[in-house]
């Protein structure tokens, strides 16, 4: 059985289902750091396990930087993550909590608006499978900001395949890794990498209920001089 924790999880692996979700109303902090103890204190706003597809997209870079001798590609910038989802049941509370529906008080009408859905983090859980064993292991993927495209499309035919629920949307960095410089040089003084979603155990996860993310993670990059 593979080791329980990431290095072990992920050796060799597969991945061989879509994942379950729940979708939180993202808090951020008032100095715009991702609060995850408020996040997954409130209920989630919805419970998503009939999910038919689920991608994490990655493109890029944003911009490329060519010069020399042939116009050679010297350096890349930028990344941009997607996340792609369908639904093959819809929900109440995903029409009023990311399509923009309005419920009236009595609840006999529900209207379809022009509203988008605020910031929301995502808790996915998947399974991956040892290459070596074959042990199935479940792990999660926390997207803390995604913003979802909230198009709600509503199709109807009498044959063919039944409608599906668009849940996709863009991701966007909650966090940045910092540098820390070498003792003996300045040149990386500042700056570091944005972070876009993580791999998580259920312990991990128990973890950022209780501890903020920087504190759990306590993860300092130390550049190679």
């Amino acid at each position: 059985m593979a080791d329980y924790n990431l290095e072990g999880m992920l050796d060799k692996f597969g991945v061989v289902d879509v994942m379950d979700a729940k979708l939180y109303k993202a808090v951020t902090t008032t100095d715009g750091e991702w609060d995850n103890v408020s996040t997954f204190t409130a209920e989630p706003i919805a419970v998503l396990d009939t999910l038919t597809v689920t991608n994490i997209n990655c493109e890029g870079p944003i911009k490329e930087i060519k010069g020399g001798r042939g116009g050679q590609t010297l350096l890349k910038y930028g990344k941009t993550y997607t996340f792609e989802a369908t639904d093959v049941l819809g929900r109440y509370g995903v029409l009023t909590g990311i399509f923009g529906a309005q419920a009236a008080e009595n609840k006999n009408y529900l209207t379809i608006t022009d509203k988008f859905a605020p910031l929301m983090t995502l808790v996915g859980e998947t399974q991956v499978v040892d290459k070596d064993t074959g042990v199935r292991q479940l792990i999660k993927i926390v997207i803390p900001y995604l913003l979802p495209n909230s198009i709600f499309n509503l199709a109807q035919q009498s044959d063919g395949d039944a409608s599906t629920f668009d849940l996709s949307g863009m991701i966007n960095d909650f966090s940045e890794t910092a540098f820390v410089a070498d003792a003996a040089s300045t040149k990386y003084s500042s700056g570091g990498d944005r972070e876009y979603y993580f791999f998580a155990t259920d312990i991990g996860l128990a973890e950022l209920e209780k501890t903020p993310y920087a504190d759990a993670f306590a993860a300092t990059v130390v550049p190679v001089v």
